[in-house]
């Protein structure tokens, strides 16, 4: 698909999510977390606030548009199209140093376009990279099982439907490089 990336923030330890007039809503989280990374349509940027000097809008304007060119695919997905916003967001302090950082293990959700119905995107894994089908409700995701030895990882592939909230690995693929391994250390 076409649909790319939109990290527009790193290291937060939550989100306010607001409405037109930028009142707030609600907050994503209502636990401790930290948020490394988050992923949406580009066309959910927010307007320059109307009440602004004509200066300030005209610079805001021009912000928002050299970041919308800059991060713009060539057909980037449109919220109306595909409203979710997806997070990698650490909850435990996996390595026990103290801190939720991006040391720690973290992990993917997805939320509806406004912050509601969070969920976690698979089990015990970590996810290497997901893409969208720009038509389709589900995404294609690169992982790792955090239950093999870290020495023996392999490369493994999901499919991950939204609707279901279905993480599908394609075991016949996961099958085949078995396979493959194999035969490369016979």
């Amino acid at each position: 698909g076409d649909y790319e990336r939109r990290r527009q923030f790193k290291n937060y330890i939550n989100i306010l999510f607001l409405d037109q007039d930028y009142a707030h809503v609600h907050t994503l989280l209502d636990k401790k977390a930290i948020i490394l990374d988050v992923w949406y349509p580009i066309h959910i940027l927010p307007k320059p606030y109307s009440s602004q000097p004509k200066e300030a809008d005209d610079s805001t304007r021009k912000a928002f548009q050299k970041l919308d060119s800059v991060m713009r695919a060539s057909q980037p997905l449109k919220a109306k199209d595909f409203p979710y916003i997806f997070y990698s967001m650490v909850f435990e302090d996996t390595n026990k140093d103290g801190r939720l950082n991006e040391e720690d293990r973290s992990n993917l959700y997805i939320s509806d376009i406004n912050g509601k119905n969070l969920r976690k995107v698979g089990g015990n894994v970590e996810i290497w990279d997901f893409e969208l089908w720009k038509n389709e409700k589900k995404f294609y995701i690169t992982y790792r099982d955090r239950d093999e030895d870290i020495r023996y990882y392999k490369k493994r592939f999901a499919f991950y439907d939204i609707n279901t909230h279905t993480f599908t690995p394609i075991k016949s693929t996961h099958e085949a490089l078995d396979e493959v391994e194999k035969i490369l250390t016979k």
